[in-house]
C-alpha cells in the first residue's frame, strides 16, 4: 500500500509541475504579433561626424576688445571679420606688464586686474592680456609668428 501511495504522490506532484506539462504545439495555432504588440523603439538619426573640427562658437565682441581684434587683424594681415572672439576671462596679472615680460620692459610687481582674451583667426588662436578696462593690452607672441 505504501508503494502505491508514494506512486500516487509522485504522479500528482509531477502532473502539477509546469515543466512536465506537455502540449502538442504542432497543431496548436499560434497568435500572430500585430505591429501594435511590438514595443516601439524610437529611431535615432545616424550619427554624422563633422568633416573638420568645428571652431568654437564666437562670442559677441564687446567694444572694449575691438581695438585688440583690429590690432591682431592688422598684424596677421587678415580681415578683421575673420578674427573672432572666442573667450574673455577675468584674471589678475602678477605685474603691470599683464603677465608678458619682455627684455627691456620695466614691470611693476603689482596685482593688475584684467582679462585673458582669446581670438580665433585663419592662422590659429591668438591670446591677448589686458588691464581692467582693456585700455592697455599685450598680444601674446606665438612661436609661429601669429599674434606677434
Amino acid at each position: 500500500m505504501r508503494k502505491y501511495l508514494i506512486l500516487v504522490i509522485f504522479i500528482l506532484f509531477t502532473a502539477c509541475s509546469p515543466s512536465v506539462i506537455l502540449q502538442d504545439t504542432a497543431n496548436t495555432p499560434t497568435a500572430e504579433l500585430q505591429p501594435t504588440d511590438i514595443p516601439h523603439t524610437p529611431t535615432l538619426p545616424a550619427a554624422t561626424l563633422p568633416a573638420e573640427t568645428p571652431s568654437p562658437e564666437p562670442v559677441e565682441i564687446p567694444a572694449m576688445f575691438v581695438p585688440i581684434r583690429d590690432e591682431i587683424a592688422r598684424s596677421l594681415d587678415v580681415p578683421a571679420d575673420q578674427v573672432v572672439l572666442v573667450s574673455a576671462q577675468d584674471v589678475e596679472w602678477g605685474n603691470s606688464c599683464l603677465g608678458i615680460e619682455q627684455p627691456g620692459m620695466a614691470c611693476m610687481d603689482v596685482i593688475t586686474p584684467g582679462f585673458l582674451v582669446v581670438f580665433d583667426t585663419p592662422l590659429g588662436k591668438v591670446e591677448a592680456h589686458t588691464n581692467a578696462d582693456a585700455s592697455s593690452f599685450q598680444i601674446v607672441p606665438s612661436k609661429s609668428g601669429a599674434g606677434g
